[in-house]
């Protein structure tokens, strides 16, 4: 610990003596290695205001945001990773762990196959990858077990809850409640998904459980990123200069 104590503070003198140049970097890394994340993050949004464009830097917060246990604003930063180098292999676990958070096994295997095909003797991006395929092929068994002679279930539209098909979801759950309208699970349920949203929004001629093509959806997440970047480093520079 004292090694890196001294490191610290060599980085933080090389800083101090050219704050315009970009070596906030590895003095928050090292912060972040020390277990001083938040020094860390009040660091790289002072470097950030200067270089919002550092790969590095935004490398550094999202693994930062992750240390601390902001799961999702990790996510958020490593979106804007991919933004500037779309094969950036930290950036790509970061967004792949948070989907394998959320549920969304279809997107996290797809981050997951993209770096086992740019680092393929990486055993542990395999075998996670091969740990998410096998969830999704259980998931998959377990939709086919749910439907008995065509009949569907309640398990069913849970399982397309957890995958993120909410539309799917409250649709099946409409039909059972039409066959089944003394059944109060069904009502809870569907009453659950009315109040997480509904389809007035749908485009004309969508239907009602299409999903959206997955490139949608990631460049309306890549925008959903930016903003809250930018709100969280306004909360932090307000935080600063509120500060006795």
């Amino acid at each position: 610990m004292a090694d890196l104590d001294q490191r610290i503070d060599e980085c933080r003198r090389r800083w101090e003596a050219a704050p315009e140049s970009r070596a906030f970097i590895p003095l928050a890394d090292l912060l972040r290695q020390a277990g001083r994340g938040e020094q860390a993050l009040v660091v790289l949004e002072s470097g950030l205001e200067r270089h919002p464009r550092a790969v590095a830097a935004l490398v550094t917060l999202a693994r930062t945001l992750a240390a601390v246990g902001r799961a999702a604003e990790a996510a958020e930063a490593a979106l804007r990773v991919l933004e500037h180098d779309a094969d950036n292999l930290a950036g790509l676990e970061l967004v792949a762990e948070e989907d394998r958070r959320r549920g969304d096994l279809v997107a996290a295997i797809g981050h997951y196959e993209r770096l086992a095909q740019l680092v393929p003797d990486d055993r542990h991006w395999a075998a996670v990858l091969r740990q998410l395929r096998e969830r999704r092929a259980a998931a998959t068994a377990a939709e086919g077990a749910a439907l008995v002679d065509g009949f569907a279930t309640v398990t069913l539209a849970d399982l397309y809850v957890a995958q993120g098909y909410e539309e799917k979801a409250r649709a099946l759950l409409t039909r059972l409640l039409a066959e089944r309208p003394d059944d109060p699970e069904v009502r809870r349920r569907l009453a659950a998904l009315a109040s997480a949203g509904d389809t007035t929004g749908t485009a004309p001629g969508q239907a009602a459980g299409a999903i959206r093509p997955l490139a949608q959806e990631r460049a309306e997440r890549r925008e959903v990123a930016r903003e809250q970047f930018a709100m969280w480093i306004e909360r932090i520079r307000v935080d600063r200069e509120v500060a006795p």
